[in-house]
């Protein structure tokens, strides 16, 4: 029998205890850290760690960015933020550019300053465009505080709080009422020829024609004919009222030629029920044909056989510079406003509603005529509702010759129940701006585009075509080209949120959010 020392034994025990047993796999991991305007620092910073190790990330962001979450293999916003690695990650760190916010503060006193974006702050960077409409009596002087010169509109840059005022000026002239030239107010008598005495008397002088409460009773085929340099003051409870006619054509004011004209409050009514004629389709409450420099503030026009306004020409000569702020246009037969042929127009917190009757019932209707033009309008932070066909149109026919609209904005208006074709209907060549509009429950289409190089962006496109209609929230039609659709909330519209059949180049991304 081999006996073995105690030496030997412990060799043998150890080679069979080592035998007997597997050496753990070490598995490392890989860590990969994506970052722009920003950077991260990782604790330990190695190139591949260890099952299990903990890893420290902190995340500093470049000046004028703050850190905003981790994504990819990391979620939420600690940090610095630890992670265990189990496995090969893949982190992004997101950083948000830091927005400074600033107010604007206007300060009017004899006039109307309207911002074409009214919010309480705006966004460092943001241009503001402010237009100002003189109260009757008045015009604009200056721009005061933290603006300087004449401009108007003026467009501002909020790169810092800024409280500006505008300035006004009297006018001076006097002050007639027109009941001191014979008018009664009675809603029977026929007070054409006294208001118009009224008007005579005033006229290039930059004197005022007063009309108190009460009905006055108007001839709109010969029509009250506004002069140059005057104010028309229509008290709150004074209404001008078109004498029931036969004519295709007439017109309660009229503005032939004129300018430096302010209109301002009550109500010019047509005769749409009274009308004792079956043809045409030109009865307008205000009629402005190649004027300049009117203002119109704060007045009504509604049951006209034609349109509510109509702003064309005078011979072949355009208006320009016409500004109409809180007017109402209600239940006109053939338009709200018919915009034909003008240079620089600006609508703000204006209403258009219940127009119906006669083709084409537009809220808004830009349309010029065979050697027209409409260039450089603006619509600003208006109610177009309750119409029976579009809202807004620009409208471009094919056959019309050398007519062109350029330049046209649509930006903070709520266009809302309006039904046959769109909400806003653009057919018509051109870059065009539509923006920060709520666009919704329209019978058929939220928006219909047929333009090249439009840009639509910031609008509340919804629920269009639902109450028994149907259409998409936004059709780029056949023709449309170079559009930029971008931004914008397009949502629960009937038949879908966004169609592009447009011929080249429409972009639709970055994504709008449907």
């Amino acid at each position: 029998m081999i006996k073995l020392n105690l030496f030997t034994c412990l060799i043998l025990i150890s080679a069979i205890t080592f035998a007997g047993c597997k050496k753990e796999d070490i598995i490392n991991y890989q860590l990969n850290i994506t970052t722009t305007n920003g950077t991260v620092v990782k604790n330990p910073a190695v190139s591949v760690y260890k099952s299990g190790a903990s890893v420290q990330l902190t995340a500093t962001p470049n000046q004028g960015y703050t850190f905003s979450s981790w994504s990819g293999d990391a979620i939420g916003s600690a940090n610095p933020l630890t992670i265990a690695m189990n496995s090969d990650k893949n982190i992004t760190a997101n950083f948000t550019a830091i927005i400074n916010t600033y107010t604007l503060n206007v300060t009017a006193t004899n006039g109307i300053v309207a911002k074409d974006q009214n919010l309480t702050t705006y966004n460092g960077g943001t241009n503001v465009l402010l237009t100002v409409t003189p109260n009757p009596g008045y015009i604009f002087a200056s721009w005061g505080g933290d603006a300087t010169g004449t401009a108007n509109p003026l467009t501002v840059t909020m790169n810092g709080n800024k409280n500006i005022t505008a300035n006004f000026t009297a006018i001076n002239g006097q002050v007639v009422n027109v009941k001191n030239t014979g008018a009664k107010g009675d809603g029977v008598t026929d007070d054409t020829a006294a208001l118009q005495a009224a008007v005579d008397q005033v006229a290039g002088t930059g004197g005022t024609v007063s009309v108190p409460t009460g009905t006055y009773m108007i001839n709109a085929i010969t029509h009250l004919n506004l002069k140059s340099n005057m104010n028309l003051i229509i008290e709150s409870g004074a209404i001008l009222k078109a004498i029931p006619n036969g004519s295709t054509n007439y017109a309660v004011l009229q503005l032939g030629g004129v300018s430096n004209v302010g209109i301002s409050g009550g109500k010019i009514e047509g005769e749409r029920v009274a009308h004792t004629g079956t043809t045409g389709e030109w009865g307008f409450g205000i009629g402005v044909l190649g004027s300049d420099h009117v203002t119109i503030t704060g007045t009504t026009v509604t049951n006209c056989w034609g349109d509510g306004f109509y702003i064309g020409a005078n011979g072949t000569t355009p208006c320009s510079v016409i500004r109409l702020t809180n007017v109402i246009a209600d239940n006109n037969r053939r338009q709200g406003m018919s915009i034909i042929h003008v240079n620089d127009m600006i609508v703000t917190g204006s209403t258009f509603k219940n127009t119906n009757g006669t083709a084409p019932q537009a809220g808004i209707d830009i349309e010029p005529n065979a050697n027209n033009t409409v260039n450089d309008v603006h619509i600003l932070n208006c109610q177009i509702i309750d119409n029976y066909a579009s809202g807004i149109s620009l409208w471009l026919g094919t056959t019309i010759v050398n007519a062109a609209i350029t330049n046209i904005e649509i930006s903070g208006n709520t266009v809302d129940r309006n039904r046959r074709d769109g909400g806003i209907t653009v057919v018509a060549p051109g870059a065009y701006t539509i923006t920060n509009n709520l666009i919704r429950n329209n019978y058929r289409y939220g928006l219909i585009v047929d333009s090249n190089g439009s840009t639509i962006t910031g609008n509340t496109i919804t629920f269009n075509g639902i109450t028994g209609g149907s259409g998409w929230g936004v059709d780029l039609r056949t023709v449309s080209s170079n559009n930029t659709v971008t931004g914008n909330t397009i949502q629960n519209n009937q038949t879908g949120q966004l169609r592009d059949t447009g011929t080249k180049n429409n972009t639709t991304s970055p994504p709008n959010q449907y």
